[in-house]
């Protein structure tokens, strides 16, 4: 570690000196230089930081376009949590060096310790569409989105690099954008290139697809869209997101330092580094229960327990790096030296890819004995010819962990009390109806009583329903059939004896002899 006191400008206008503690290695690319550290807050505190330094003119406007969107997003008030705080800048310094001081989360992704398995992907789906959702919607596009220019502490991911943004975006920057996370998540899913890449093959799209939805089912159902070719907007994937279940806790990442914010501006809260909104995720807690071993390369299927990475195999005695999951992935054997990149990237700009151990990077396009590139068939005698038809199965359920393949029990439904019979009505209300009902029934016809007997055995007596009262009812309508017209149809007898004709003749005929003596008066 070394250290360097560095006076640059806030992003409020102030002059401050910053003291750096930065390690002795730097990383980067053409146009600057990137060292990692820790700067002394403002409460003394160490917070981790990323310190830019550029060379030339090249270098210079690459910050410059940096702190372009960083101005605009603090016009705007978006502090959002995949980016970086802005600590402090200097592009006309008397050396002739142009510097940039941020905040940074974790550190460039590590080769070896991919891949990852479905609940370590879950938080990197969603903060990596959600920055570029936030891009969009501030008329941005990244346009080089890369494991080189982003930032991973195990759990979360952060943008790292934002030099080639660019304002006032077409619709293809922001679908090449789109296609270029998937490509990313791809590699941190499988270790090995992906076809959608820059530099990738598209016609192995749908083989590499049908590998996410045997081996990352969930993945493959967010990125579907994208490799159909639809061209989908970040929004819409993280709204394909709601079918993935969150972990329950996510994956422990490296112990981090305390790290506020930069210097507090106007409606920022001092004590508090992220807002509570649709983007907060909380801090990391502790690990959860080892999940199901990662999927091998696409075209190899392994046996459970044995997922190389995509493009090699574990060397036979290879020692396990730190962060191995028991059961779910193997590190590499020892090697020659640093990764030095992801495979289908390329490195014009950005941070320096690959972290110095003891194991080697995959190689594109190098088969090995029980793997190799994503989407191209095993060599004869692999792990693919030796597994049984029966082990080389396309469906979801086999590849799921056990606690995903139980179907989901069905709420028990509540107990239904007894039913209970119906309220019967008043005794008010009974008789009520019956008046109602007389009133347009008229009063029911008594009926005969029933004959008692008699003589000295005669029963005592006791009403029954035919000595009832008499209860109200309505008339029966006439049987279907039966005629319903007077006996001296169509006469009609009055009172005084007399017979007329029934007016239901008498008008009919009335009216038709109108009408013939009109027809016969009018011309």
């Amino acid at each position: 570690m070394r250290t360097e006191r560095v006076p640059l400008w806030t992003p409020s206008g102030d002059r401050v000196v910053f003291d750096l503690a930065l390690e002795a290695a730097a990383v980067g690319g053409g146009r600057y230089i990137a060292h990692f550290g820790t700067v002394a807050g403002p409460d003394g505190r160490p917070v981790d930081c990323l310190y830019k330094v550029a060379h030339g003119q090249s270098g210079r406007r690459a910050l410059d376009a940096e702190l372009g969107v960083f101005g605009a997003f603090r016009m705007d008030g978006l502090r959002a949590d995949q980016f970086a705080d802005l600590l402090g800048h200097d592009l006309d310094a008397d050396d002739g060096r142009a510097r940039l001081l941020q905040t940074r989360r974790g550190r460039p992704v590590d080769p070896r310790r991919l891949p990852l398995g479905d609940q370590q992907l879950w938080h990197p789906v969603r903060d990596l569409f959600t920055a570029l959702r936030v891009l969009a919607d501030n008329g941005y596009a990244h346009r080089n989105i890369a494991p080189s220019t982003v930032l991973f502490d195990g759990t979360r991911l952060q943008i790292a690099d934002l030099t080639e943004a660019y304002g006032q975006p077409s619709d293809d920057d922001l679908a090449r954008d789109v296609s270029a996370a998937a490509a990313l998540l791809h590699w941190l899913a499988s270790g090995g290139p992906s076809a959608l890449a820059p530099d990738g093959d598209d016609t192995q799209r749908a083989r590499e697809l049908d590998w996410l939805m045997r081996f990352h089912p969930d993945l493959a159902v967010v990125l579907r869209p994208v490799y159909e070719g639809t061209e989908p907007t970040a929004a819409a994937l993280l709204q394909r997101m709601t079918a993935w279940p969150a972990p329950a806790q996510p994956a422990p990442g490296p112990a981090q330092p305390h790290r506020p914010g930069p210097a507090p501006g106007p409606g920022h809260d001092s004590g508090s580094r992220h807002p509570h909104g649709p983007d907060h995720v909380p801090a990391p807690g502790p690990a959860p229960a080892p999940g199901p071993a990662p999927a091998p390369a696409p075209g190899h299927p392994q046996s459970p327990g044995h997922a190389p990475a995509p493009g090699h195999a574990p060397a036979p005695g290879s020692a396990q790096g730190p962060g191995h999951d028991p059961g779910s992935r193997h590190s590499h054997g020892p090697g020659p030296g640093p990764a030095q990149g992801a495979p289908g990237y390329p490195h014009e700009a950005g941070l320096a890819q690959g972290v110095p151990g003891d194991s080697q990077a995959p190689v594109p396009g190098q088969a090995h004995e029980a793997g190799g590139v994503p989407g191209r068939p095993g060599e004869p005698g692999t792990a693919r010819d030796a597994a049984g038809p029966d082990d080389v199965r396309t469906d979801r359920v086999k590849y799921l962990p056990p606690s995903r393949t139980q179907p989901n029990p069905r709420p028990q439904r509540p107990e239904q009390p007894p039913a209970q019979p119906p309220p019967q009505p008043a005794e008010d209300e009974l008789v009520a109806g019956e008046e109602f009902e007389r009133s347009w029934t008229g009063p029911a016809p008594a009926r005969p009583a029933a004959p008692r007997a008699t003589g000295p055995q005669a029963p005592p007596d006791v009403p029954g329903p035919e000595t009832s009262a008499p209860h109200p009812v309505r008339p029966s309508a006439p049987a279907p059939g039966r005629a319903s017209l007077p006996p001296d149809f169509p006469f009609h007898t009055n009172a005084d004896g007399n017979r007329r004709l029934h007016p239901a003749v008498l008008w009919p005929a009335l009216f038709v002899l109108v009408v013939l003596v009109l027809l016969v008066v009018l011309p």
